[in-house]
């Protein structure tokens, strides 16, 4: 007569176990990859969103707005939101950095038309055009671009 023991051997727990490392592994590695996209993403649409939100004040209080990019590698890059008092003089509304939404977030070019840093945005609801664009760790980039009417569209370029 045959004895059956029912069970696992030690060699199937261990290919079960290292199989489960490493599948494990792999999809930590893909959610970090996709959680530093998503800052990257996020951070853009967020400067979309203070362009537009500028521009819908101008319109509103008649008064004009500004958005300065700092763009430094060795330091967190980061954003002025200025409003005219009416005098020509800027008062800083809000200082934001793209890196609130991930620590590896950097602006690292912002170009707008006349060749400055700075995107004026006007009573008329007109914007000066141009774009930003950041870069994540990983490589990957988003571009926030705006046009003259103030349309911005954000594109990503992912790794």
């Amino acid at each position: 007569m045959i004895n059956k023991k029912n069970g696992f051997t030690l060699i199937e727990l261990i290919i079960t176990v290292a199989l489960f490392v490493i599948f494990s592994g792999i999809g930590v590695l893909a959610i970090q990859g996709y959680t530093l996209n998503k800052n990257l993403k996020t951070a853009a649409r967020d400067i979309a969103s203070d362009i537009s939100n500028c521009r819908q004040r101008a319109v509103s209080e008649n008064v004009n707005y500004r958005i300065t990019f700092t763009v430094d590698a060795s330091n967190p890059s980061n954003y002025i939101i200025e409003q005219d008092d009416g005098a020509g003089n800027f008062n800083t509304i809000s200082t934001k950095s793209p890196s609130n939404f991930g620590a590896d977030v950097r602006i690292t070019n912002a170009a707008f038309f006349g060749g400055g840093t700075t995107v004026n945005i006007f009573t008329r609801g007109t914007v000066q055009s141009g774009n930003v664009q950041l870069r994540n760790s990983k490589g990957s980039t988003a571009t926030v671009r705006v046009n003259q009417t103030g349309r911005t569209y954000v594109t990503a370029d992912l790794q």
